[in-house]
């Protein structure tokens, strides 16, 4: 076993993960029959059928690639530990940084933070993925992530700069109806019942649901076409002159808005900076993502 090769591991746990020759290769950057003919390699290598390939092209383990599943995450978590010890001690404000952060956040917290960045750093290059999914820091799929939750994992690098403020918001025209007494509106909320959709739901309970989604920016988009009214972020909501806050409403306190990264990657200048000045970009502009309470 002297001549193991940790890419076949990787190839292995890629096909693993999506069930599928094709997306393992898009995953891991090469073409389809390199995948497949590294993973017949591997299988003679070790004598042993890894994979049972079914229908629809779905790629199953079988037993013996159970065994093999557990020692292959092993090797993985240990590569990636190896990874993290090596650039920890990185002193240049050099090199490439990758952050991810989901949809909602993009334009009005993450895309301004890391514009600050570019003059004062060129030698700093820095991919933005933006994603609803929780991207893992752990394997490095990203260096600092911008997440708005509740908690986040002990083994993190965190810092918490605030609550996102969410308020109900309109159009003139549904602010009108409201004002004048109709109280059966339409309704934009979210796919599932949740704390915040049953919130608004006593909020305005003769309202009618019209429209549910899962993305924030589709609920936004819902609003400010005139289709109804919808608890949105102010942050995000305040930028959008087509709606109007329904002050008659209070606000309600929405999740943490963190910065994450790795703590074993604290001690590494690039990434340091970069989670650094996005918590300070953002902390200038905490009142616009949580608001006071009007006094009286």
């Amino acid at each position: 076993m002297h001549d193991f090769n940790w890419d076949d591991v990787r190839i292995f746990l890629s096909i693993v993960e999506y069930s599928s020759l094709s997306k393992a290769a898009e995953a891991l950057g090469i073409n389809q029959s390199t995948v497949g003919r590294r993973i017949s390699a591997l299988e003679q290598h070790l004598k042993v059928a890894l994979f049972e390939r079914q229908r629809g092209a779905r790629w199953v383990l079988t037993a013996a690639g159970e065994q093999m599943l557990s020692a292959a995450e092993l090797m993985s978590d240990s590569a990636n530990t190896i990874v993290r010890e090596v650039v920890r001690n990185s002193t240049e404000v050099r090199g490439h940084v990758t952050v991810t952060c989901a949809e909602v956040g993009a334009r009005y917290l993450t895309v301004p933070a890391l514009g600050q960045l570019a003059a004062r750093y060129p030698d700093l290059h820095v991919s933005l993925n933006v994603s609803n999914d929780l991207v893992d820091l752990t394997s490095r799929e990203a260096d600092v992530a911008l997440r708005i939750a509740e908690s986040v994992p002990q083994d993190m690098l965190a810092t918490r700069v605030c609550s996102v403020s969410i308020g109900v918001y309109g159009t003139q025209h549904w602010y009108d109806k409201f004002v004048a007494g109709e109280r059966a509106l339409p309704l934009i909320t979210w796919m599932k019942d949740g704390e915040f959709a049953g919130m608004f739901s006593q909020l305005i309970p003769d309202g009618e649901v019209r429209y549910r989604t899962n993305n924030t920016q589709a609920m936004l988009g819902f609003a400010r076409q005139g289709l109804g009214i919808a608890p949105l972020s102010c942050y995000e909501a305040n930028e959008s002159p087509e709606l109007i806050r329904f002050d008659m409403f209070p606000l309600m306190k929405g999740p943490g808005l963190w910065v994450l990264s790795h703590s074993d990657l604290r001690t590494t200048a690039r990434v340091r900076l970069v989670r650094d000045a996005m918590v300070a970009e953002l902390k200038k502009i905490k009142p616009l993502i949580e608001i006071e309470p009007e006094d009286g």
